[in-house]
């Protein structure tokens, strides 16, 4: 992820928590201080395990009760050094990001995870050596046989995506779409992304529209934007390997799709310099797995 992705993901959070609201999920985990190196290379492999390759985000400083307490701005070198050397073979990748909320020092810690399973020494010592560490809710407990099995299948459901076309315009949509007929300001952003899907041939993958999640962001000129009315539509017509419904659409090998998206937006179009560049963010959840199908482009 960008370091731009991080922040923006890592302050929603922190947001979430100021409304009380519920936030360590299967990919977020909050701790109002540093751990231990071996409590934390635990509780990391076993949360990276669970959420099987998926990126997860932990934050150094925040706890759910209290909100943000802050954290001490130790050198995250030295801290890491010791966590991995308590990894078996490989360990995630992390990225950190240092924020300051209310004068307070939160550390953003973003993992990738692609090299589940991840195994960790036991820290007691003893003839058992190593352990494959699983999250449960908040807990973290030896992974199953069951366990292991999720882990390592859903690796293969996530098919490479090819950007064939991108547009992006602002535009009056009243007369062009049915999300602008009737809408006190028809006027917003309109994104076609034209992508590719590299479905292996006798699989299956079905993406349901609502786990579709599209970001317009365009740096230094407006905050990041959802795109929150969406459609897939055929790029060639229907076909045996590609079925599209109103709700989702299911594809049984290669094909292509067309993602419309529609944001509205103040009229008249927003002061943005017709040289600068926009960057787009697409996220595709996909049914049977926790992991995301992820796409990111510049228009």
């Amino acid at each position: 992820m960008r370091i731009h992705e991080i922040e923006s993901w890592a302050r929603d959070v922190i947001d979430a928590v100021r409304r009380g609201q519920r936030v360590e999920d299967t990919r977020v985990e909050l701790k109002a201080e540093w751990l231990t190196a071996k409590k934390a290379a635990r509780r990391i492999a076993g949360h990276a395990n669970a959420t099987r390759g998926a990126p997860i985000l932990w934050l150094i400083g925040v706890d759910e009760k209290r909100g943000v307490v802050g954290a001490d701005p130790q050198e995250l070198a030295d801290w890491w050094s010791q966590v991995k050397a308590q990894f078996d073979e490989v360990e995630p990748t992390v990225t950190h990001l240092a924020l300051t909320v209310d004068s307070l020092s939160v550390a953003a810690l973003q993992f990738d995870t692609d090299r589940v399973p991840y195994v960790v020494k036991n820290p007691d010592g003893g003839p058992i050596t190593l352990e494959v560490p699983w999250r449960e809710a908040t807990a973290v407990r030896s992974a199953r046989h069951s366990d292991l099995i999720r882990v390592l299948s859903p690796l293969q459901a996530i098919p490479d995506i090819d950007v064939m076309r991108v547009q992006l315009h602002y535009v009056d949509h009243s007369m062009q779409s049915p999300w602008g007929k009737g809408h006190p300001n028809a006027w917003g952003w309109r994104l076609m992304l034209d992508l590719y899907w590299n479905v292996p041939p006798q699989s299956s993958v079905a993406l349901p529209l609502h786990k579709c999640e599209i970001e317009l962001r365009i740096e230094g000129i407006m905050p990041p934007l959802k795109l929150d009315n969406k459609v897939f539509e055929y790029a060639h017509g229907p076909s045996a390997h590609l079925r599209i419904t109103p709700s989702d659409a299911v594809l049984d090998g290669p094909g292509r799709i067309i993602v419309r998206a529609f944001q509205p937006g103040p009229r008249p179009k927003p002061d943005i310099p017709s040289d600068c560049s926009a960057d787009v963010v697409a996220r595709f959840g996909l049914v049977g797995t926790d992991r995301l199908a992820k796409v990111e482009t510049r228009v």
